[in-house]
Parts: C-alpha cells; sequence; structure tokens
C-alpha cells in the first residue's frame, strides 16, 4: 500500500487481516448453522410424532414437545443422559438400530409403567463412516385408539351375544310350549291311545330338538 507503512507492517497488517476474514467467516458459519438448528427445532417443535435421538455415545440427543407429552417426562431429565433415563423398551430399540442398523416400520409396543401403547419406528443417521452417527426413534400414541378399539369390539360381542341369546331362547321356547300344551292335556286325555301316541312322539321330537340346543350351547363354550 505504501505510504507511511514500511513493509513489515504491510505484512503484519496482512497477516491480521487474513486472521480477520477467517474469524469472520467462522461467525458467518456459525450463525447459518444456528439458523437451520433453530429452523429444524421449530420444525421438531411442532410434530404430530415424538422423536428421541441418539448418539453414537449412547446418549440422548433431541427430545422434541410431542414426546415430551407423550412420555411425561421433561426434555432436560432425558438430553444428554444414557438410555437408562428413556422408558423401557425404548432405549433397547434406539441402541439395537444403533449398533445393529435394524429398521423398524410401525411397530406397535407397549409401555407397562405408563399403561401407553406406541406405534414406534427406528432408523439410523448414516453418515460418511460405516458405522451409523446416530438412531432416531419416531413415535405416536395408539393408546386412546387402542381403548376404542376395545370398546367397539366389546359392543360387537354383546350385540353378536343378544343375537345368539334371542335365537337360542326361540329354539327352547318352541319344543317347551308343546311339551307344555300336552302336559296340560295328559291328564284329560291319558285314557285316549291315540292321544298317548301323539304325546310320546310330539314330546320325544321336541326333546331331542332341545337335547340339540343344549348340545349347541356346550359347543359355545369350548374354546373354539
Amino acid at each position: 500500500v505504501g505510504g507511511a507503512y514500511g513493509r513489515p507492517e504491510t505484512e503484519l497488517l496482512f497477516d491480521l487481516a487474513t486472521q480477520l476474514a477467517t474469524a469472520l467467516r467462522d461467525i458467518t458459519l456459525h450463525h447459518r448453522l444456528a439458523q437451520e438448528q433453530a429452523f429444524n427445532e421449530r420444525i421438531l417443535a411442532h410434530m404430530a410424532s415424538g422423536v428421541l435421538t441418539l448418539g453414537r455415545d449412547e446418549r440422548v440427543g433431541i427430545v422434541n414437545r410431542r414426546a415430551e407429552e407423550i412420555l411425561g417426562l421433561p426434555a432436560a431429565a432425558l438430553v444428554r443422559q444414557d438410555l437408562r433415563a428413556l422408558p423401557s423398551p425404548l432405549g433397547d430399540l434406539l441402541f439395537e438400530t444403533l449398533t445393529h442398523g435394524r429398521v423398524r416400520h410401525k411397530d406397535e409396543i407397549y409401555l407397562p409403567l405408563r399403561k401407553l401403547t406406541l406405534e414406534v419406528s427406528t432408523y439410523p443417521i448414516a453418515g460418511g463412516e460405516a458405522a451409523p452417527l446416530g438412531a432416531v426413534l419416531v413415535f405416536e400414541d395408539r393408546t386412546a385408539q387402542k381403548a376404542l378399539a376395545a370398546q367397539q369390539r366389546r359392543a360387537e360381542e354383546i350385540q353378536l351375544l343378544a343375537r345368539v341369546i334371542a335365537r337360542i331362547a326361540d329354539e327352547i321356547k318352541n319344543p317347551l310350549v308343546s311339551v307344555n300344551t300336552f302336559v296340560e292335556l295328559l291328564d284329560e286325555r291319558y285314557d285316549d291311545p291315540d292321544f298317548r301316541k301323539l304325546f310320546s312322539a310330539v314330546v320325544l321330537r321336541d326333546v331331542r330338538r332341545l337335547m340339540q340346543v343344549f348340545e349347541t350351547l356346550a359347543g359355545l363354550v369350548t374354546e373354539g
């Protein structure tokens, strides 16, 4: 640049400017990464599914808002903690995906301590190396849907049982009516041989029908 600066001062200013330019570039890159991280965090915060991540160090990385709501645990109690902080078997699923690369797609699991039914999916986070950088678990709470489905099944079973009972009642009532009628007439017409013959035939037929109904009932209480 000449002027009042000599060569040593110029070289010093050049070195300082180079360091300053590197620092400014690093600051710009840092801001860009921070913006991208905030953008990703906003996406995760508004997801309808819970998201958990496990790093290569086997510690929990990301816990989004929906995961906190489903598990009833604050993110602060999970982030940077090891697998034991996660409800079983979520930690086992993440560890299995991290170490063996096993991918799960919408598997249903049950958390007994919290009485939750979850639909979970896992996948490894690939990097430039052979080993994955981490593992991700995405899950949804299916407890309410399972309870509703169980209620619907119970309602359907009750309706089916009501229809079966009504049918059995008809099957029992019809022969009993005829038997009852003949029994009421038995004292008056016992001496009539034709009546006794008809009585024996009808009652025998209806009793056999009743026996068939009872055999059907016995079949209904078997496992099949």
